[in-house]
């Protein structure tokens, strides 16, 4: 079982077809993602191409479902591939920050 998700921003849902899908930017579906796409960069570029591989993959991860693969891409596809891209990029950005944190560290002062 995945840990206790603590992102600052939250738990999103998108719905293909009837089913709704939980996505949490964790560090398991960071894990996933990095392993799948080569870094969260590529799989930014893949969702943001519209690609279906990319999309599905991307959602596959981050909502931690057993459902094999190519069903959530055809679930994809009938739902229209860029309608869910643009839901799934601010889960990537989560995995990027997932503290929300807007502004760079602060260097301790001695």
């Amino acid at each position: 079982m995945a840990s206790p998700h603590k992102s600052a921003l939250g738990v999103t849902y998108v719905t293909l077809l009837g089913v709704t899908y939980e996505l949490r930017p964790t560090l398991r579906a960071c894990q996933q993602i990095e392993t799948r796409f080569g870094g969260l960069r590529a799989a930014v570029i893949a969702v943001d191409n519209w690609a279906l591989d990319g999309v599905a993959g991307v959602l596959h991860a981050v909502s931690e479902t057993t459902e094999p693969l190519d069903l959530i891409k055809e679930r994809v596809f009938e739902e229209g591939v860029a309608l869910i891209a643009k839901q799934l990029i601010p889960v990537l950005s989560a995995l990027m920050n997932p503290r929300g944190d807007t502004e760079p560290p602060k260097t301790p002062t001695t």
